[in-house]
């Protein structure tokens, strides 16, 4: 590792130990070598501490925090242990293709005015893979936004990297966001930065059976929290946010998990951040439906790298 590395890659990690191995040895096979790369063990109970320190590379750097606070919490750890001025995010069940850092760290040095680089992936589910391309081209804050409203462009906490200042003049991850915690913070990031979405697939992203977004159940109470901590976007996208919530129901309700869907529209009609009626989530579904269809016209549009 160089006296002064010019990224920091940040990986949370709970009780994951032969995950986060895998996680490290795809930082440790990067192209690049001008990175320090911080585990956050976020309270392990499983030998995680103790797995990482045997690794032995100068560039890989430990943080233990005393009890499990959350993987928000862990990443701010990591943020704020870096010495770096720019952050990349790596989730301990994923990996790194070889080329990530280098190629991350040409854009940033070729443009430096940019802030936030959020770049495209592959994922891996037993033995299929399926890819999420996004369309290469820079976005301003108020097209980031409505891309992320509006579920156009494909995120994950592993395809985000960011100017460190940036991240902490936006508050960093909300520690009280347990899930939709990417969406969260690029919200936030979106109100004073654009974006460039990149089109090439430099990371694999591990589906995990302990993984909170992985199962169905809980994302609308997930969505009604995102809500609440953005009530301008109910305000200003209403007809999204009711039609998010309305292809969830009806996602559930074509797979005939019907207790799930009732439960699922009974929490939406009480909660805060949402309460919308059975009326005007079928209302609102062509609506939405055509929206989303314009804003990737947009995104087609968007300016080259």
């Amino acid at each position: 590792m160089s006296d002064r590395p010019k990224i920091t890659v940040v990986t949370p990690s709970y009780n994951r130990r032969h995950a986060v191995l895998r996680a490290i040895a795809s930082v440790q096979a990067q192209t690049a070598d001008e990175f320090e790369h911080i585990v956050v063990d976020d309270g392990s109970t499983d030998g995680t501490a103790e797995a990482v320190r045997q690794v032995g590379d100068p560039r890989l750097r430990l943080v233990v925090l005393p009890s499990r606070q959350g993987a928000n919490a862990a990443r701010n750890a990591g943020v704020e242990a870096a010495s770096s001025p720019l952050i990349g995010f790596l989730d301990s069940d994923d990996v790194y293709l070889p080329h990530r850092l280098r190629s991350v760290l040409h854009r940033f040095d070729a443009d430096p005015t940019l802030n936030l680089l959020i770049s495209s992936f592959e994922t891996t589910r037993g033995s299929k893979r399926s890819r999420s391309v996004n369309r290469e081209g820079f976005v301003d804050g108020a097209t980031l936004e409505s891309a992320l409203v509006m579920q156009v462009i494909y995120i994950a906490g592993s395809a985000i990297t960011v100017r460190r200042d940036v991240l902490a003049a936006a508050g960093g991850f909300d520690p009280e966001v347990p899930r939709l915690q990417d969406r969260e913070v690029l919200l936030r990031l979106a109100r004073r930065t654009g974006a460039q979405l990149s089109a090439e697939i430099d990371w694999l992203k591990h589906t995990s059976t302990d993984s909170i977004s992985g199962h169905p159940e809980g994302y609308i109470q997930a969505y009604a929290l995102l809500m609440e901590k953005h009530p301008q976007i109910r305000a200003a996208y209403g007809d999204v946010v009711r039609g998010t919530v309305a292809r969830h129901l009806m996602k559930a309700l074509s797979k005939r998990r019907f207790a799930e869907a009732w439960h699922d529209f009974r929490f939406n009609r009480q909660a805060r951040g949402l309460g919308f009626s059975a009326t005007e989530l079928t209302a609102c579904l062509l609506s939405t439906r055509r929206d989303r269809q314009m804003l990737r016209e947009r995104l087609r549009e968007a300016r080259p790298a």
